[in-house]
């Protein structure tokens, strides 16, 4: 039987993990972890920490604002 796991950033539902051949596959539950959305990690901690580094990028990307703007 498969293990899943579900992965939160800073209070947030990132997606979940299901176990497989060679590690951990990630399915991304909205637009902000998209960018990982099926990727395939060794472990599970190798999971919440990209994660946790995309959402930090993207937060930090936000701050600037729109292009233009």
């Amino acid at each position: 039987m498969a293990k899943g796991f579900m992965i939160g950033v800073e209070g947030r539902a990132a997606g979940i993990v299901v176990e497989e051949r060679g590690g951990f596959r990630f399915f991304a539950s909205g637009d902000v972890f998209r960018q990982a959305d099926r990727r395939l990690y060794r472990r599970v901690g190798d999971a919440e920490r990209s994660l946790r580094d995309l959402w930090r990028a993207q937060a930090s990307g936000h701050k600037q604002g729109p292009i233009g703007a």
